[in-house]
């Protein structure tokens, strides 16, 4: 079975792969961020801010805009009802949940997993424009993996999910074998 993270996704994706290495045996790594000491401060200190304050809400209202600005942007594509669906899902989704799980993303350093995927068949996709700090991550993994199994997107980082590129989709499916 094939698995794609991506950005904040990706960590969580490498590490289901990691625990379930008899299931899941392709793996696609989106704009992935797996060595937080690399993100930049201000972001770990607002998670930190956050979880003192008990403040889930926030964040809960954060990602709900998010994935409405996703959907509104997508009308009528082919991820659109995903997009509802996991919409739908952070409705119901308990806020202090949502916010350890962003919490843990942000201070956790994930390059360990990567060791344990090694053998598995992990394509790496990073966007043409991406800043700095996920062109590090995609040199980061492609490092710790051994390989340069990879596929570069025009445009940035929102643009996987804002603006598919069919033949670039096509591409992720087939290595997939979907």
């Amino acid at each position: 079975m094939g698995l794609i993270g991506y950005s904040f996704g990706a960590p969580l994706a490498i590490k289901i792969a990691s625990d379930n290495p008899d299931i899941i045996d392709r793996l696609v790594i989106v704009s992935a961020i797996v060595n937080t000491t690399a993100i930049r401060h201000k972001y770990k200190t607002r998670t930190e801010i956050c979880k003192t304050l008990h403040l889930g809400w926030l964040i809960k209202r954060r990602t709900r805009n998010m994935f409405k600005r996703y959907s509104e942007a997508l009308v009528n594509s082919e991820i659109s009802d995903f997009l509802t669906d996991y919409g739908n899902m952070l409705e119901k989704t308990d806020e202090q949940v949502l916010l350890d799980t962003i919490y843990d993303i942000m201070h956790i350093d994930w390059t360990p997993y990567l060791d344990k995927i090694k053998n598995k068949k992990v394509l790496v996709v990073n966007s043409t424009k991406e800043d700095k700090l996920f062109r590090e991550q995609a040199r980061i993994i492609r490092l710790k993996l051994n390989h340069d199994m990879s596929m570069y997107l025009d445009g940035n980082h929102s643009d996987f999910l804002l603006k598919p590129d069919d033949d670039v989709l096509k591409q992720i499916l087939d290595f997939l074998d979907c």
